[in-house]
């Protein structure tokens, strides 16, 4: 589907229009004339393009979301649906037939109803606190599902240049290539969980490698009663850390992937849904906490924190 949500209410996302910059698109421009058309004919032109525009990306879309379709099917006749639980939200109806770390890509839009519950569970203001620590947004970034693409990308950018470069430099293609390299890896290993958890750190390991970067030792596992244990790990100074979390709805396993890096008492902390955070050492928890708010509310499912598995990265 191109419909793709990224856990935004309405108004977040009018907002994200009118205030961002968007990427250039792939398609081809139509170059200007020498000429300038009349009103009415100017008008025509700008609506052809922007229907053409439309087509084309509705086109591939549908392309994508077919290859996942296929991709999914052929997993389940493979008999390893044991190890599919890392999916989009925005098909958590068939979470299960869903290759590992495709990450919290996307939810359905709230209605009005769903607002007022919303509200009632937790404030407007809980869910959107994180924001707060936003420097850079990377709105609808995900929509392919190519979190753990797009966290490693990251992490060799982490030194390069200001936040806003940081979000421009990622390439989305490449991270699709990425995720599925990881997806073929980790996906081959069959058996009980923890032989399968055994398979997603190694494909991680060798995905980094690949990319040009060096896992350092053997990642830590920690439960969400450990929470910030794990903190104090990830603000380690002049570290960085690829970060898979484990969430937790009615009884299926969601899996995410972020990225953080840490240097001269600041965190900066990647989510591939929403851009890049910031905040120093003893703000770490709670912009941290507002994170697991914004994933544990209606907008993202419910979804709650049951482990963090973190990988030293250099």
């Amino acid at each position: 589907s191109g419909a793709y949500l990224g856990g935004y209410t309405e108004s977040e996302r009018a907002s994200a229009r009118d205030s961002s910059s968007a990427r250039p698109s792939n398609s081809p421009q139509v170059p200007p004339t020498s000429t300038a058309p009349a009103g009415r004919e100017m008008l025509l032109l700008r609506s052809t393009e922007l229907s053409r525009r439309t087509r084309e990306r509705l086109e591939q879309s549908f392309s994508t979301a077919e290859e996942d379709k296929q991709q999914a099917t052929s997993i389940v006749q493979r008999g390893r649906t044991g190890v599919r639980s890392g999916a989009g939200l925005h098909r958590l109806e068939i979470l299960t037939h869903q290759s590992v770390e495709r990450g919290c890509s996307s939810s359905k839009a709230l209605s009005s109803s769903d607002d007022d519950v919303s509200s009632a569970e937790s404030s407007e203001a809980d869910i959107n606190a994180v924001f707060n620590y936003r420097i850079a947004a990377l709105n609808n970034a995900n929509a392919s599902q190519s979190c753990m693409g797009l966290a490693i990308q990251w992490l060799r950018l982490r030194d390069e240049g200001e936040a806003s470069y940081r979000m421009e430099a990622l390439d989305l293609d490449h991270a699709s290539d990425i995720q599925n390299q990881y997806e073929n890896a980790a996906g081959s290993v069959s058996g009980s969980r923890e032989q399968r958890e055994a398979g997603r750190i190694s494909a991680r390991k060798t995905l980094l490698r690949s990319q040009d970067l060096q896992p350092v030792g053997e990642p830590s596992v920690f439960h969400a009663d450990r929470q910030s244990t794990a903190l104090q790990k990830i603000a380690r100074d002049g570290s960085a850390h690829l970060i898979s979390l484990c969430f937790e709805n009615n009884g299926k396993r969601v899996r995410h992937a972020i990225t953080a890096s840490s240097s001269e008492g600041s965190v900066n902390l990647f989510d591939p849904n929403y851009g890049e955070f910031s905040t120093t050492l003893p703000e770490l928890p709670s912009m941290f906490q507002n994170l697991m708010t914004r994933y544990g509310s209606r907008l993202n499912g419910h979804l709650q924190l049951e482990s963090m598995v973190i990988q030293r990265v250099k």
